[in-house]
């Protein structure tokens, strides 16, 4: 059995996608870095961390097995002067995003369970010219292969 994580990252982007409080967001599988100010406000998918336990790899009897999946999410905006109003803005998105991320816990049956979510910001820097700032959501699936 096989983990099909194209298909778990597609029914993410569906899941953004059809959230109501998302509609204007340019959402994109298999892209983690937008550098185009027009595509914003954006959300990129890529795959994280696959993480299957030892006795799974070494199952010859081809019986079902669990692993824990990580999907990343980035969101970015863009501020001439990387002020506060471009930060807060990025958290009240940041809670939407995991609001809807998380009226799907099994995203349709596609995975186990959502078992966890994280954030941080990342590509912060006061001292460089680039006026993107990025915010890294990451979800941590149940999956069975």
């Amino acid at each position: 059995m096989t983990i099909h994580v194209n298909s778990i990252m597609e029914k993410i982007r569906m899941v953004l996608d059809e959230d109501p409080d998302l509609v204007d967001f340019n959402v994109q599988v298999g892209q983690a870095i937008n550098m185009e100010q027009d595509r914003l406000p954006w959300i990129g998918i890529w795959p994280g961390a696959l993480d299957i336990e030892g006795h799974a790899i070494t199952n010859a009897a081809g019986l079902p097995w669990q692993a824990d999946l990580q999907i990343q999410v980035f969101h970015q905006g863009y501020s001439e002067r990387k002020d506060s109003e471009l930060i807060n803005g990025l958290m009240i998105d940041q809670q939407l995003i995991i609001t809807a991320v998380s009226s799907n816990v099994q995203l349709d049956k596609v995975v186990l369970m959502l078992k966890g979510v994280g954030a941080a910001m990342v590509d912060f820097d006061e001292r460089t010219e680039e006026n993107f700032i990025t915010n890294l959501i990451t979800l941590s699936y149940e999956v069975r292969g």
